[in-house]
């Protein structure tokens, strides 16, 4: 029984011993083909150990086999006289086949720097932008909103906002993780198509547990006050997103210009440049609308009203006045005007006022 043991053991320590000095020399071999491309390398290395193991199958010892084969170093002159490097100079020579590896390498490359290197990091420093600009205007946004708005009718806005911004400058900075991550691959990607050794190490630190249990009790916190404000927003039909949206506006104030008694007449209809409108909020760029009431061949003007719609607190809009600045061959030409008390008003705004002026 101990010499069946023995025999058993004995080819298991020589196959061991036969892979040791077949590792070492293939070892070697990769070593020597170090100014090879990695892909050609693998091959060549590969198409030498298939032929050892074949051999060592077959019956042949280790030592017989590496004796029989030549050196590793006229392997490696060979090889690099094939791919045409020189090994003391360390460059390719400009064969055909040198040159259309140098030719796709460079293609590769122009990808690699723009797609790899260039557009994730401009994309990340644009989401580490977005980040910051996000904090910032947290407290403006809720300073501007009870300032232009009244408390009650806004207030499911400003709980929505201070959970959206949040949640939104978190999300901008993953992402602006992920594609600083991408862009040092990319940066790795080139650098070893480029033929250096050297690597970028990404610096983003890993979260700990505590970290990790902050950051989802913080999304979990903020997604409620999002989700919750923007129900309130725009749930029911009084509710602040609702009356944007189909323009019930909650304020108004108008002015009635008499001008009877100065026999005016206007025989087409009158149009916006009939107006000249100061002191509006948003410019000219809110909504105007001309009704005109005169029966048909009634061509006299009698009286004009104006009437300025809107959704800020009624205190931040002031009077609004109509004069009559121009009649020239019966045609009428009007100044409306209206004060406001907030500038505030200009910067941060939802929804578009209306001025409907009628014509009667």
């Amino acid at each position: 029984m101990e010499k069946q043991t023995n025999n058993n053991q004995a080819p298991s320590k020589l196959e061991a011993r036969f892979k040791r000095k077949k590792d070492k020399w293939l070892k070697n071999l990769r070593c020597s083909l170090s100014l090879l491309e990695p892909e050609d390398c693998n091959d060549i290395v590969n198409s030498y150990n298939e032929k050892i193991s074949v051999e060592l199958a077959e019956g042949s010892v280790i030592e017989d086999i590496l004796e029989s084969m030549e050196s590793i170093e006229t392997i490696r002159n060979n090889v690099y006289a094939e791919f045409g490097i020189d090994p003391q100079k360390k460059v390719v020579n400009k064969s055909e086949k040198s040159i259309g590896k140098s030719f796709t390498a460079w293609i590769l490359n122009i990808f690699v720097v723009f797609f790899g290197i260039g557009l994730p990091m401009i994309l990340a420093l644009t989401f580490f932008i977005a980040a910051i600009a996000t904090i910032v205007a947290i407290v403006p946004f809720i300073v501007f909103m009870f300032i232009n708005y009244d408390f009650i009718k806004v207030l499911p806005v400003v709980i929505a906002g201070i959970g959206i911004l949040p949640l939104m400058t978190i999300l901008s900075w993953y992402i602006m993780i992920g594609l600083y991550k991408l862009g040092t691959n990319g940066t790795n990607g080139f650098l070893f198509l480029a033929g250096s050794d050297k690597r970028v190490k990404s610096k983003v630190k890993k979260i700990n547990v505590f970290s990790r249990v902050v950051l989802i009790i913080t999304v979990i916190v903020f997604s409620a006050a999002a989700t919750s404000g923007t129900i309130a927003t725009f749930v029911g039909q009084n509710s602040f997103g609702n009356s944007l949206i189909h323009q019930r506006y909650f304020y108004e104030t108008g002015a009635t210009l008499n001008v009877e008694d100065k026999n005016l007449t206007h025989e087409k209809e009158f149009n916006y440049f009939d107006f000249k409108l100061v002191g509006f909020p948003h410019g000219n760029g809110f909504n105007f609308v001309i009704n005109d009431t005169r029966q048909e061949g009634d061509n006299s003007v009698k009286e004009v009203t104006a009437t300025f719609k809107h959704f800020w607190r009624q205190e931040n809009i002031g009077d609004l006045n109509i004069e009559l600045i121009e009649s020239e061959t019966g045609t009428p030409k009007f100044r409306i005007e209206l004060d406001y008390f907030s500038w505030t008003i200009l910067v941060a705004s939802f929804g578009e006022p209306t001025l409907e002026v009628n014509i009667s």
